[in-house]
């Protein structure tokens, strides 16, 4: 019986390890359309546009990356 119960406890675990998984694929999955979709509102942007919101064309890359992942590439 104990042997049953230590299957079932380990079964667990790989099912809360694969739902972190699936989680954390998710969460990328969300950055990355994010990060996506910024970046292609900002470059269809003129030089004109970009440069009344204090923008460079050369920091568009990095400014996705921050809107996205609160980082900077």
């Amino acid at each position: 019986m104990a042997h049953v119960l230590e299957a079932r406890g380990a079964y667990g675990a790989r099912e809360s390890w694969l739902a972190a998984l699936r989680e954390s694929i998710a969460q990328r999955i969300r950055w990355n359309a994010a990060y996506r979709e910024t970046r292609r509102e900002l470059e269809r942007l003129s030089d004109r546009e970009l440069a009344d919101l204090g923008l460079a064309r050369e920091s568009i890359r990095a400014i996705a990356s921050q809107a996205a992942y609160d980082t900077v590439l």
